[in-house]
C-alpha cells in the first residue's frame, strides 16, 4: 500500500545524508557546508574570478547533490555574496530547503558606496547587530536567517548585552540558531552560561580555523564545544590551498591560497599524500576526512570556483581513517597542547589526544583503577552511525525529564563512556557510547523507541565491520559477552583457539549490587538463560540477556542480508546460534551470558576448504547441529575436531538456542523432523546424520 506521505527521495550522493547539526540544535544539515566567501567579483584579485553564472552552477550542483548548508557573511565580496545567494534562492524557490548561515560584526558596507560614518556598522553591539541583520535579510531576500554568527569577538561589548540582543532577534523569528566564530573559548563558555542562567538560547555552533596544519582548535575549542554541546564548522580545513602533492610543488603549481606554503604545510602535505595514495584518492579528501574524524559534529566549510572541486569534496565523505593514520598525520609536525593539559594528560610520557578522558589523567592513576567518563554536563546521549553508504552520520536521543542532568537509570546516575568512530580499516574500538545502556533507557521511556533503535541498520553496520576486519576468516564466531559491567564483542576462529577482541562497552552504574543482577535471569547449571516472565529490561541489570539477544540477532540478520561473508560466487551461508558460558580468557572464568553466532560456509569443508565435487570430495554434515561440514574422503578429518567447539553444550541448551534463532528468523527447520525427537539419538552419537532435515538458509527466507 503506498504511503499517503509519498516516498522519501533517493540519495543523490553522500552529501544527501543530512545530520542533526548539534546536540543543542535539532535542524538537519548536509555533512559539508558550502562556503560562499568567493561568490562575487569584488575580491577576484585576492580569490580569483567566480562570476554569477558560475556561482549559480555551483549552487545548483550543491543543492542537487543533497547539500543544504550554506555559509556567507555580511561583508563577503563587498556584499555580492549575500546578494547573489538571495537571488539564486528566489529564482529556484528553495529558501526553505536551505539552512542559511551568515555573520555580523565585520564592517560590511561596500567601500564603493560607504556611508560617511561606519563606526557602528562593526562590532558586537546591539546597534551593529540590528543594522547588519536588516541589511542581510534584504540582500538574501528572506525574512529569517537559520544560523547567525558573531563573526569575531570585539573585546568591548559585554556578554549580557550580546546575549540579550541576540535572543531578541531570535525571539522575533528573524534568527533561528546562534553561532560564534573566531572567539576565545572562555568567552563562548561564559556567554552560554549566561544564556542558561537566564533562560536564553546559547551558541550551538563554533566556526574557526582548523586543519591538520593548524591544530589550535584542539587546545580549548574542542573541549569547550564538547562540554557545551556545540557543532564545529572549520574553515581552512584544506590548508588554504597549501595542501598539495610533491609533483605539483615541483612544477610550481598553485591553487587558491593566501600565502606561500610553509615548511609545516609541506610536511603535513607529505603525510596526507602518503595516505591518499594508499586509499587511491585526492590529498584534499584526506584533509577533509581528518577533521571529520576528530569530533562528532564537524561540518567543514568548503569553497572553490569549480564544480570539480566540489565533486572531490563530496567524494571525501566516503573515506574513513584509522586512528593510526590520524596519529601518523599528527606526527608530521610537533604540536604542543600547552599547560595545563600537558601537565594533566601527558604525565608519565603520554601524548595528549583530544579523545582522552578522566581515566587518562596521570595523577589520578595513583588513586586506583578508573572507568572512562565523559563530562557529566552533557545533556544528550549521542550514538555514532555508519550508514550503508559509508558516510559517518549521527543521531541524538533526548530523554524527557533529564534536560540538564546526567542520564539516570532507576535513580542511579549512568556515566557515559567516550564516543568514538569505528572504521573499516581499524575495527578495534574501546571507547564508544554504551548502546546497551541507552537501549535500556529507551525501553523505560518507550518500548517502541527501543524496537526502533535495535532495528536500525546503521548501528549494526557501524558496530562491527567484520567483513573488513583482518584475520577474521569465514567460520569465525561473532561473540557478544559480559563480564560484570563490561560488554565485549569478539571473534573466535574456526579452530576455537584464537580469540580476538573487536569491541568493548564499559557501562558504569553507581551503587549497583552485583548480587541483585541475578534477578534478570534464571541460574541453571551455571548458565544464564532469559527469564520469559521478566520484562525485556531487567530491574537492575543494564546488560539483561534479552537485549543482547536482540542486538546480536539483528546484527546477524543484517550480515546475512548483505552477504558479508561472501568470498566467492559459490559461497553459501549458515548460522548456528549458541547460548553458553565460554572461557575466552583462559583463566577458568566463563563469560556469561554469552551469545554466539557462527558464520559457516556450507559449501566447503571446514578443514581443508574443498568443495563438493572437487577431486571426488564428499561433504559430511555435523549431525549434532546440522550446520558445519567436513570431508572424510579428501582430508580424513571425520572426527569433527574442527567443529567440536560448536557442540559443547547440552541438547537442552541447543534446543533453546534453535528456538531463539527461529524466533529471530535466522534458522528454520522442516516440521517433519523436530529437534526434540532426535535429541536422544544425537546425544548418544555426535556424528549422527539426519538426511531428512533441510536447512533453510537465511538468504532464502528474505531476512
Amino acid at each position: 500500500m503506498p504511503s499517503p506521505f509519498g516516498d522519501a527521495p533517493k540519495a543523490a550522493s553522500l552529501l544527501d545524508f543530512h545530520r542533526v547539526m548539534a546536540p543543542t540544535a535539532g535542524v538537519r544539515v548536509s555533512p559539508l557546508c558550502l562556503g560562499a566567501m568567493n561568490f562575487g567579483d569584488a575580491w577576484q584579485d585576492m580569490m580569483g574570478k567566480c562570476d554569477k553564472k558560475t556561482v549559480f552552477e555551483i549552487l545548483d550542483f550543491f543543492h542537487q547533490q543533497g547539500g543544504n548548508f550554506i555559509d556567507t557573511a555580511n561583508n563577503y565580496q563587498n556584499e555580492e555574496s549575500e546578494a547573489w545567494i538571495g537571488e539564486w534562492m528566489k529564482e529556484r524557490g528553495v529558501r526553505h530547503e536551505i539552512v542559511l548561515a551568515t555573520k555580523f560584526t565585520t564592517c560590511f558596507p561596500d567601500p564603493n558606496n560607504a556611508p560617511r560614518q561606519k563606526v557602528n556598522y562593526a562590532g558586537n553591539s546591539t546597534k551593529s547587530l540590528r543594522v547588519s541583520l536588516e541589511a542581510s535579510l534584504k540582500k538574501l531576500q528572506t525574512d529569517y536567517i537559520d544560523l547567525l554568527y558573531v563573526h569575531w569577538w570585539d573585546f568591548t561589548t559585554s556578554i549580557p548585552e550580546l546575549m540579550q540582543s541576540l535572543n531578541a532577534v531570535a525571539n522575533s523569528g528573524k534568527v533561528l540558531y546562534l553561532g560564534v566564530s573566531d572567539t576565545p573559548a572562555w568567552v563562548v563558555s561564559k556567554a552560554n552560561e549566561y544564556a542558561r542562567n537566564h533562560g536564553m538560547r546559547g551558541f550551538s555552533v563554533y566556526q574557526g580555523r582548523w586543519s591538520a596544519a593548524e591544530r589550535d582548535f584542539e587546545r580549548e575549542i574542542i573541549p569547550m564545544a564538547r562540554e557545551e554541546g556545540m557543532a564545529l564548522c572549520p574553515w581552512g580545513a584544506l590548508g588554504g590551498g597549501n595542501f598539495t602533492t610533491e609533483e605539483k610543488r615541483k612544477n610550481n603549481e598553485q591553487g587558491r591560497n593566501f600565502g606561500p606554503a610553509s615548511e609545516k604545510h609541506i610536511a603535513i602535505s607529505k603525510k596526507l599524500e602518503a595516505v591518499a595514495k594508499q586509499k587511491d584518492t585526492q590529498i584534499t579528501s584526506i584533509a577533509l576526512a581528518y577533521v571529520r574524524h576528530k569530533y562528532p559534529f564537524v561540518y567543514p566549510i568548503v569553497g572553490g570556483r569549480k564544480i570539480d572541486h566540489l565533486k572531490g569534496n563530496i567524494e571525501a565523505l566516503g573515506l574513513e581513517l584509522s586512528e593510526e593514520e590520524i596519529d601518523d598525520i599528527d606526527s608530521a609536525v610537533p604540536f604542543e597542547i600547552g599547560f595545563p593539559m600537558n601537565f594533566l594528560f601527558e604525565f608519565g610520557g603520554k601524548k595528549y589526544k583530544n579523545n582522552m578522558t578522566s581515566s587518562d589523567v596521570g595523577l589520578l592513576a595513583y588513586a586506583g583503577p578508573l572507568e572512562s567518563h565523559l563530562p557529566t554536563t552533557a545533556t544528550t546521549t549521542i550514538i555514532h552511525f555508519k550508514m550503508e553508504t559509508n558516510i559517518i552520520s549521527l543521531s541524538e536521543f533526548r530523554l524527557p525529564g533529564y534536560p540538564d542532568t546526567p542520564l539516570h537509570l532507576n535513580g542511579a546516575p549512568l556515566s557515559i563512556v567516550d564516543t568514538s568512530i569505528l572504521t573499516a580499516e581499524n575495527p578495534t574500538l574501546t571507547n564508544i557510547t554504551p548502546a546497551i545502556g541507552l537501549a535500556t533507557l529507551l525501553y523505560k521511556w518507550n518500548p517502541n523507541a527501543l524496537a526502533a533503535f535495535l532495528d536500525l541498520d546503521a548501528w549494526f553496520s557501524m558496530t562491527w565491520t567484520l567483513s573488513t576486519a583482518p584475520d577474521t576468516p569465514t567460520g569465525s564466531k561473532l561473540e557478544i559477552g559480559r563480564i560484570g559491567n563490561q560488554i565485549t564483542f569478539g571473534s573466535l576462529d574456526s579452530s576455537g583457539e584464537n580469540w580476538k577482541l573487536m569491541l568493548t562497552y564499559n557501562i558504569v552504574l553507581e551503587d549497583k549490587d552485583e548480587d541483585e543482577g541475578e534477578s534478570a535471569g534464571q541460574q541453571k547449571r551455571g548458565k544464564w538463560v532469559p527469564n520469559p516472565k521478566e520484562s525485556m529490561v531487567g530491574e537492575r541489570d543494564v546488560t539483561e540477556p534479552a537485549i543482547i539477544e536482540r542486538l546480536a540477532e539483528s546484527f546477524v540478520a543484517k550480515c546475512v542480508k548483505e552477504k558479508r561473508w561472501e568470498t566467492g560466487k559459490k559461497m553459501k551461508h549458515g548460522f548456528c546460534v549458541e547460548y553458553a558460558p565460554m572461557d575466552v580468557w583462559g583463566d577458568g572464568i566463563p563469560m556469561s551470558p554469552h551469545w554466539l553466532y557462527t558464520a559457516l560456509d556450507l559449501g566447503a569443508c571446514t578443514t581443508c576448504g574443498k568443495r563438493e565435487g572437487d577431486d571426488g570430495v564428499k561433504l559430511q554434515r555435523c549431525g549434532r547441529c546440522g550446520t558445519a561440514t567436513y570431508c572424510q574422503d579428501a582430508c580424513q578429518k571425520g572426527d569433527w575436531a574442527v567443529h567440536k567447539h560448536v557442540c559443547q553444550m547440552s541438547m537442552e541448551d541447543r534446543g533453546q538456542a534453535i528456538k531463539l534463532a527461529e524466533k529471530g528468523g535466522l534458522i528454520r527447520w522442516d516440521e517433519d523432523k523436530t529437534f526434540a525427537n532426535e535429541e536422544g539419538e544425537m546425544s548418544q552419537n555426535p556424528n549422527f546424520e539426519i538426511p531428512q532435515r533441510k536447512r533453510v538458509r537465511p538468504e532464502q527466507t528474505g531476512n
